[in-house]
């Protein structure tokens, strides 16, 4: 189980421009899943476990840049996220500015950032958090023209 995040309306156009639903042979499905997996905007998955410290780092951020986003909702598959770029962008910017004053903290591991960060900004997390993770996310963001998490 995990979380499906579908840009609203990713920069690369899917084949043919056309949603997966309009796919009619197993041809046009795996074209579209292949151009899902190298379109930065079109999709992000995370497994639950992951998704949980990402999203406390992404609370973290917006309470650190003071963006005002609501994401109480985003820790369920109910179609929540943002709607257009310009949140995206300014999320995205949030996180970059974020990452180095945590990544300055304790590691346990140098891929993944320790629970101490969220701390200095009111939100104590309780698990480590993997990089890697947080900048395909930042990728996403800057790519996605808005996002649902599905």
């Amino acid at each position: 189980m995990g979380m499906d995040i579908y840009g609203r309306n990713p920069k690369t156009k899917p084949p043919g421009d056309r949603a997966y639903r309009d796919c009619q042979t197993e041809e046009e499905r795996e074209a579209y899943w292949k151009w899902q997996d190298s379109a930065p905007g079109a999709y992000f998955r995370s497994n639950i476990w992951g998704w949980g410290p990402l999203l406390q780092f992404i609370d973290a951020a917006v309470a650190a840049s003071r963006l005002g986003f609501d994401t109480s909702h985003w820790g369920y598959n109910d179609g929540h996220g943002l709607e257009t770029q310009e949140d995206c962008t300014a999320l995205a910017d949030a996180m970059e500015a974020l990452l180095p004053k945590v990544r300055a903290k304790d590691w346990t591991e140098p891929t993944e950032i320790a629970v101490a960060f969220g701390t200095a900004f009111g939100i104590a997390l309780d698990s480590t958090l993997d990089v890697e993770r947080v900048q395909r996310f930042i990728t996403f963001l800057r790519h996605c023209g808005g996002f649902e998490i599905c």
